[in-house]
């Protein structure tokens, strides 16, 4: 998806170069969600605790999914 919107935008096409970046950054942000869910699972109740670092990757993997990307 990052190709298509290197090559959208060499061909001078911003919007769809944009449209294509956002797609690949939320296709990005769902595997981290994912893969950060799987992780707490794995891991229980440990999974939470400050020492493995979990939570706050909670947070920011979901704010990615919702966060505007800069490409426009």
């Amino acid at each position: 998806m990052m190709a298509k919107a290197a090559q959208l935008y060499d061909a001078g096409d911003d919007f769809g170069a944009g449209e294509a970046a956002n797609m690949a950054k939320y296709a990005a942000a769902e595997a981290c969600v994912k893969a950060v869910d799987q992780a707490v699972h794995t891991l229980g109740g440990n999974g939470l605790t400050k020492e493995f670092g979990l939570a706050r990757l909670i947070t920011a993997a979901r704010v990615a999914r919702i966060a505007p990307s800069a490409a426009r």
